[in-house]
């Protein structure tokens, strides 16, 4: 070995492991593969679901302090001088209000009130479907 020691100059011999082994010390969690296609739940301040979205985009809402954390998941995400546990769910800090489902924007529903279809065959109105 030029200029260096060998690895296992910095270790005693009963501290040796393989870092491979099965019998390896447990890390903290594993790193997480693909930030954008791990999924986190975004629930509304009062705990109803909003929103699935991805892990960047939710590390975003934590660290802007726009949502707080619920429940972690065991991954965590490594920089070089930090481990995040990736968030399995989040809650918004803020109320969100939405419309309830099923209702449509009113411009469209004005644009579906008055429209007709006129049969080409009998020249008869009916309502648009």
């Amino acid at each position: 070995m030029r200029g260096g020691r060998a690895a296992n100059d910095y270790l005693s011999p009963d501290e040796e492991y393989d870092v491979f082994a099965e019998d390896a010390p447990e890390d903290d969690g594993s790193p997480i593969a693909n930030v954008n296609a791990t999924r986190v739940l975004i629930l509304n301040a009062s705990y109803e679901p909003l929103h699935v979205c991805s892990v960047k985009r939710a590390v975003a809402l934590l660290m802007h302090d726009v949502a707080e954390r619920v429940e972690d998941s065991e991954k965590v995400l490594r920089s070089p001088s930090q481990v995040f546990p990736v968030p399995s769910v989040i809650r918004l800090k803020k109320f969100v209000k939405r419309p309830p489902p099923g209702t449509a924007s009113p411009s469209t529903a004005r644009t579906f009130l008055g429209a007709t279809t006129i049969c080409a065959n009998t020249a008869s109105s009916r309502p648009a479907t």
